[in-house]
């Protein structure tokens, strides 16, 4: 296994709906709603952040963002 490869992938995210189909093996995914508004104002923060190099703003901004972000220990 190389660096930073992952042995699985998450493909749901907890707190998305699972909705059967007629397949047994397939499902549908009920996505979280999401605040347009909102997520353009955190990405011009993030841009702002990485035009300054700030990574620890960046780091911070992630992590809020996106509450399952945990940075690689390389990283931080």
């Amino acid at each position: 296994m190389r660096p930073g490869e992952k042995l699985y992938e998450e493909l749901i995210i907890e707190g998305e709906g699972i909705i059967p189909t007629t397949h047994e093996k397939i499902v549908m995914l009920k996505g979280l709603e999401c605040n347009l508004q909102l997520l353009n104002g955190n990405i011009n923060q993030l841009a702002q952040s990485a035009e300054e190099q700030n990574k620890e703003k960046i780091i911070a901004k992630l992590k809020e963002i996106v509450p399952e972000y945990v940075p690689a220990k390389n990283n931080t």
